[in-house]
């Protein structure tokens, strides 16, 4: 429980942009095989990964809303077949404005309008 916890904490203070996590299972010929003792139940284990999960989300949504009336600079990248085009900001969030393939490999200043968990939308501020 102490070590969930702190792994909590740690999630908590640097609010990672991503995080791959996995519930812990044993693998022949490991260190960590013969730690028998210490196993967590298969079901804490199941809501300690659901718990890590939303908590990860929550900062996820936060940082994105965060960046709402921001102007960021961003590569375009991909042409979607409604009419938006996405690309990457210079803090590696994806984002998608109304636009042509002009845009495609340029880096171009965008004013960030909305935002879900995962993406940024917003409005081309100069297409140099």
């Amino acid at each position: 429980q102490e070590d969930f916890l702190d792994t909590i904490d740690v999630i908590n203070q640097v609010r990672f942009d991503q995080i791959f996590n996995f519930k812990y299972s044993p693998r022949p010929n490991t260190q960590a095989l013969e730690l028998k003792e210490q196993e967590v139940p298969d079901e804490i284990g199941s809501k300690r990964l659901i718990e890590v999960i939303e908590l990860h989300k929550q900062h996820q949504s936060e940082h994105m809303h965060s960046n709402i009336g921001k102007t960021m600079k961003v590569l375009f990248e991909n042409l979607k077949p409604n009419g938006e085009i996405s690309g990457f900001s210079d803090n590696y969030c994806q984002v998608f404005v109304k636009g042509s393939d002009e845009l495609l490999g340029k880096l171009v200043d965008v004013k960030i309008t909305s935002a879900t968990r995962t993406t940024l939308k917003g409005e081309v501020v100069n297409a140099e």
